[in-house]
């Protein structure tokens, strides 16, 4: 079930950044074309005003069409007497168009973040107390034997009543053995451990941390936390992308099944967890989109700077032709994901031995491609497989990881827990 809701979640990311752009396209009095939810063959559609709608094969996400912004045939050269078109528009505008996508997913992380504050409410860690949360399986406290759950009541004879009070009394003994009383249960116990000295400082620690508690806030609380925490997010994340740009961090290219497993992962946490890590997924979903890259909304708002910096408008085959190959390396960043986690997820295993680019992949692979852009994508899609092979075998994808949003941290376990 978490699999299914994360499948979903993530999609309603996606719609409702296109939404973003339909509403501001409206307010803005441009034509929208067509408004699609999901991708390739349509399976059914109606005609609602200027607007098509429409739900398409591939329940994954969509796309809205604004008259100026699609390639021909879908749209006719620029007409200046066309007042409905996206290049005739005011310079604010088309920004404001631009922007309404990556806003939307702003707007959406911080409205999750507030429904958990309000409701579900966050994990804190409970500093007032003096019990045991986690424990660091190769620590200090491990091997004296102290379990989670543990109230400590002194240390070298010292009375302790609080987290900060714990924490001061372990890192000034680095190296020297303590008696440390505690309260398991209805058992007092008396133990004997020595702080090791912190690889980080000339302080003791024991790889623990404290016990957390449930947390919820009120309405005017919950609307400081939600903008407090969706713009720390957005800080993390453009620094783990910057910090992967230069190269001193490694990335994991795993694409949208990579995507799901994640989410549903952090979802099995339960329903505030589902939602904090959609909000996470929107947060990143903005700072992709607002990246200045052809095709992206961020390299069409540069285009649009370039127009107010020129002072008359680019010529219409110049962004035609820069958008046409941004959105073909996107396209192709997509298919390699994708034909990616067809190897990953289903190829098979025969006598212990993966079977690589095998047969099985290189069908799937027509199967898929066949669908979604017919005999062409079919007939293509062996060749292109094949390059998919070399390039997965000679090229460093950690900017391919940055461009589609789907990069993580490789996880360093800490051995050296709070306190």
């Amino acid at each position: 079930m978490s699999t299914f809701s994360t499948i979903v979640g993530v999609s309603l990311l996606i719609i409702l950044h296109e939404l973003g752009h339909f509403w501001a396209a409206r307010l803005c009095k441009m034509r929208v074309i067509r408004f699609s939810v999901g991708f390739g063959p349509k399976l059914v559609g109606k005609q609602w005003g200027e607007t098509y709608f429409q739900i398409a094969a591939i329940p994954f996400g969509g796309y809205v069409l604004i008259d100026g912004l699609g390639p021909p045939p879908e749209n006719a050269p620029l007409d200046p007497g066309n007042s409905s078109s996206f290049n005739t528009k005011a310079y604010w505008q088309r920004a404001l168009t631009l922007l309404a996508g990556p806003l939307m997913n702003w707007l959406v992380a911080v409205l999750l973040i507030f429904c958990i504050a309000l409701t579900v409410g966050f994990q804190q860690p409970n500093l007032q107390a003096n019990k045991i949360g986690e424990i660091s399986p190769n620590g200090v406290a491990a091997r004296a034997g102290i379990k989670p759950h543990d109230i400590i009541l002194s240390i070298n004879n010292a009375p302790i009543r609080t987290w900060p009070e714990l924490v001061k009394a372990i890192r000034t003994q680095p190296q020297n053995t303590i008696p440390v009383k505690l309260l398991r249960g209805e058992q007092l116990l008396t133990i004997e451990l020595t702080p090791q000295k912190s690889p980080r400082g000339n302080y003791g620690v024991i790889g623990v941390g404290p016990s957390y508690q449930i947390k919820r806030f009120g309405l005017v609380g919950s609307i400081r936390i939600s903008i407090h925490a969706v713009w720390n997010m957005f800080k993390r994340t453009t620094s783990l992308l910057w910090s992967m740009i230069r190269g001193s961090e490694e990335a994991q290219l795993s694409g949208i099944p990579g995507i799901i497993e994640m989410v549903s992962q952090q979802a099995q946490g339960g329903f505030g967890q589902l939602l904090e890590a959609l909000a996470s997924l929107s947060v990143g979903l903005c700072l992709l989109n607002l990246l200045p890259f052809p095709a992206l909304d961020g390299g069409r708002l540069a285009l649009v700077a370039l127009e107010v910096i020129r002072r008359r408008p680019l010529p219409q085959r110049f962004e035609l032709i820069l958008n046409g190959i941004g959105g073909g390396i996107v396209v192709a960043a997509w298919y390699l994901v994708i034909n990616m986690a067809i190897g990953n997820f289903l190829e098979p295993k025969l006598m212990g031995r993966r079977l690589g680019l095998s047969t099985l992949v290189v069908f799937l692979s027509m199967v898929f491609w066949g669908w979604v852009w017919g005999p062409v994508g079919m007939v293509l899609s062996v060749p292109l497989t094949m390059v998919v092979k070399i390039l997965l075998e000679h090229t460093d994808l950690r900017w391919l990881a940055v461009l589609l949003g789907s990069a993580s941290e490789d996880p360093e376990p800490d051995a050296s827990a709070a306190g």
